[in-house]
């Protein structure tokens, strides 16, 4: 199932979003609203927060933003998704999804996005 608009649309749209996080100096912008990560992705989660399986898009002002989304739906993100950096996480397993909001930097030191 493909993207319902151009990848250069959505592409366009976390660009505009990044612009404004640098304007506001602001680090990170964290979006688990459904409508709104379609809105930037192009990815509609059909599990969500509801469900207790949120799909949760990180886009730091600087860099590539990350889809973290329930392993069951991280193909279909894949495939929908405008964003190259698909973080899927499974039920159960350690901290689940939370931990996928740290990152490795260049030190290989956690912090967190």
């Amino acid at each position: 199932m493909p993207a319902l608009l151009s990848a250069s649309t959505y592409i366009h749209r976390v660009s505009a979003l990044q612009r404004r996080l640098k304007d506001e100096d602001v680090d990170v912008a964290v979006i688990c609203d459904p409508d709104s990560v379609c809105y930037f992705t192009g990815f509609w989660n059909y599990l969500g927060t509801e469900f207790g399986r949120p799909t949760i898009l990180v886009v730091p002002r600087a860099e590539a933003p990350a889809l973290i989304t329930p392993l069951m739906e991280s193909e279909m993100a894949r495939r929908m998704s405008a964003v190259e950096d698909i973080r899927p996480w499974a039920d159960g397993v350690e901290n689940e999804w939370r931990c996928l909001l740290y990152t490795s930097d260049a030190a290989d030191d956690l912090t967190r996005v």
